[in-house]
C-alpha cells in the first residue's frame, strides 16, 4: 500500500475516478430547488427527475465506443479531453435558462465521463500489474463510496442556499487537468506487433469469454444494487421512518461500509483469492437485501444496509480487474469500455426493473427476490471464474 501511494500516477487516477463519482449524485440534493426554480416551465417535474439518471444513460450507449478510442487516439489525451469537457458541461447548469438546455448539458457530462472512465481503467491496466491492479481498484471502489457520501453531503449543503450551486462542484475538473498533464505518462501500444493471436485476448482462447462475463455479471449486480439508493427512502417511509435522517443515517451507514471493504478488497484477495472473496461479497449483499426485507427495526435496517455495503466493496473491484487481466495492451481501453457501459447500464435500468417488482409484490418481496438474484449471479460467476481457471491451468 504504501509503495502505491507513493506513486504520484495512483494520486491522479483515483482523482480521475472522483469526478466519476459525483458525475451523478452531486445535483440530487438540489432537485426540489431546481423543480421549482423552473416551476413554471413544462414538465418542470419530469425534467427535474432525468437530470440525475442521463449521464448514465450516454455512459451506457457510449463507452465501448469511448474505449476504441482510448485504444487508437491515447489514453492520457482523451482522459484531458474529457475532463475539460466535464467542467464545461457539469458547470452549465449554473447559468443555463431552461431545464431542456441543462439536460443537455447532462448528456455531454456522460460523454465526459465515458471519456474519462475509459481512459482512466486503461491506464490503471497499464501502469499497474496484476496483483496491484486489483488492490489499486479496490481503494478505488472505497474511495468511491467515502467520496460519494462527501459529494452528496456538500451539494446538500450548497443547495440549502442555492438550487444552482451544486453546479460549482463540477468546476473541481478544471483545477485537476495539470495534475493529470504531469502525473500521467502515456503509453503507446503498437498493436500489430504484439505476439498475441490478433482474434484473441491475452493470447487466451478464453479471454472474450472472461471479458462477457464480468459484463454480464457487472450489470446485473448494479441493477440489483443501485436498488438501494433509489428505493430506500421510500421503504423507510413504507416501514413508518418519516424523517429524512432515517434514509440519510441508513445510507450513509451502507457508504461507509462499502468504502472500508473497497480498502480490504486487495488484502482479503491476498489471503482467500478470488473466488472466495467473490463469492463472500454475494453473500454480505444478499443477506443485506434479505435484511431490508425482513427487519422492521431502524437498527436492523441499517445493519442490513452495511452488509450489502460491506459486500458490494468485495465484489466490485472484480469486474474491471479480472477484465484488464484478460486484455492484453493494446485492447484495454475497448475491455475498459465494455465493463464500464455494462455498469452504467445497471444503474439505469435499476428503477425500471425494480418499480414493477415494488408495485406488484411490495419492498419486501421485491428485496428477497433481489436477494436471490444475488445469490444465483455470485454461484454463476464463481463457477465460471473455477472453469477458466481450470483450463488455465491445464494448459
Amino acid at each position: 500500500m504504501s509503495n502505491l501511494f507513493k506513486d504520484p500516477r495512483a494520486w491522479a487516477l483515483l482523482a480521475a475516478a472522483s469526478l466519476t463519482i459525483m458525475s451523478n449524485a452531486t445535483i440530487a440534493p438540489a432537485l426540489p430547488g431546481l423543480q421549482a426554480l423552473f416551476a413554471s416551465q413544462p414538465q418542470a417535474e419530469l425534467l427535474t427527475r432525468l437530470l440525475v439518471p442521463a449521464p448514465s444513460l450516454v455512459v451506457a450507449l457510449t463507452a465501448p465506443f469511448m474505449g476504441v478510442l482510448v485504444d487508437n487516439v491515447g489514453r492520457k489525451k482523451l482522459l484531458l479531453i474529457g475532463t475539460l469537457l466535464y467542467a464545461l458541461c457539469g458547470t452549465a447548469g449554473l447559468y443555463l435558462p431552461d431545464l431542456y438546455s441543462i439536460l443537455g448539458s447532462r448528456l455531454g457530462l456522460g460523454l465526459a465521463v465515458a471519456a474519462i472512465m475509459t481512459a482512466q481503467s486503461a491506464l490503471i491496466g497499464d501502469y499497474f500489474s496484476a496483483h496491484m491492479r486489483g488492490r489499486f481498484i479496490g481503494y478505488q471502489t472505497g474511495a468511491s463510496h467515502f467520496g460519494g457520501l462527501l459529494f452528496v453531503t456538500v451539494a446538500g449543503l450548497l443547495a440549502a442556499h442555492d438550487p444552482r450551486a451544486p453546479f460549482w462542484i463540477y468546476g473541481l475538473a478544471i483545477l485537476l487537468l495539470p495534475f493529470f498533464i504531469k502525473a500521467l505518462p502515456e503509453f503507446y501500444h503498437h498493436r500489430h506487433d504484439e505476439k498475441q493471436p490478433r482474434n484473441e485476448l491475452e493470447g487466451k482462447s478464453n479471454g472474450y469469454f472472461i471479458v462477457a462475463m464480468m459484463a454480464v455479471g457487472v450489470l446485473i449486480t448494479m441493477l440489483v444494487y443501485y436498488v438501494v439508493p433509489t428505493q430506500i427512502p421510500y421503504h423507510l417511509v413504507n416501514r413508518g421512518f418519516t424523517h429524512p435522517e432515517a434514509a440519510g443515517w441508513v445510507l450513509g451507514t451502507l457508504m461507509i461500509t462499502g468504502g472500508i471493504s473497497g480498502v480490504l478488497y486487495g488484502a482479503m484477495r491476498t489471503h482467500l483469492g478470488e473466488i472466495v472473496t467473490l463469492s463472500s461479497g454475494y453473500l454480505l449483499v444478499a443477506s443485506g437485501f434479505a435484511g431490508l426485507a425482513l427487519t422492521h427495526s431502524i437498527g436492523g435496517l441499517g445493519v442490513s444496509a452495511g452488509l450489502a455495503g460491506a459486500g458490494i466493496g468485495f465484489v466490485m473491484p472484480a469486474f474491471m480487474a479480472t477484465a484488464l487481466h484478460a486484455a492484453s495492451p493494446g485492447r484495454r481501453g475497448v475491455v475498459a469500455g465494455v465493463i464500464t457501459s455494462s455498469l452504467f447500464a445497471g444503474q439505469f435500468l435499476s428503477p425500471l426493473v425494480s418499480q414493477p417488482l415494488v408495485s406488484r409484490w411490495g419492498y419486501n418481496v421485491m428485496f428477497l427476490i433481489l436477494a436471490g438474484a444475488l445469490i444465483v449471479t455470485g454461484i454463476a460467476l464463481s463457477a465460471a471464474l473455477m472453469l477458466t481457471r481450470s483450463r488455465e491451468n491445464d494448459h
